[in-house]
């Protein structure tokens, strides 16, 4: 009667994002890469168990935290 749950960081190398002038990545919510991301988890483990995916757009490198049970 255990739920294990397993936490995921989804990302890419620095140089694959768009920059901005100041070098920031560009704003990639609502994007392709973030769409594929999470098609592949929900393909992989099921839809109903991807139970968190979150984007992070706080550092220089775009990441998503994603947690699956």
């Amino acid at each position: 009667d255990q739920v294990r749950a397993m936490e995921l960081v989804l990302t890419a190398s620095p140089e694959w994002f768009k920059r901005d002038r100041t070098g920031q990545a560009e704003d990639v919510r609502g994007g392709k890469w973030v769409q594929d991301n999470l098609d592949f988890l929900q393909q992989k483990y099921g839809k109903e168990n991807v139970v968190s995916f979150t984007l992070h757009q706080d550092e220089k490198t775009p990441h998503i935290h994603a947690v699956v049970i």
